[in-house]
């Protein structure tokens, strides 16, 4: 679970792998760059994935607490 007001940096995208942003209190805003790079956003928090490929719903692999 990433804590809700920090910085994290994926260096390399696996299609395994699920980011748990449950404490994070509302969705967050997804930027696609067109280097692979992807950002989401909420408030000061910040989740970087690098080599995302192109096209791929990286949102499909974002998990949230229900409510």
């Amino acid at each position: 679970m990433l804590a809700y007001g920090g910085a994290t940096h994926v260096s390399r995208w696996a299609a395994d792998q699920v980011y748990d942003l449950s404490a994070w209190p509302k969705p967050p805003q997804i930027t696609h760059g067109s280097d692979g790079m992807v950002e989401m956003t909420l408030g000061l928090s910040i989740l970087r994935v690098a080599g995302v490929p192109a096209g791929h719903a990286v949102e499909r692999q974002v998990r949230q607490a229900e409510g």
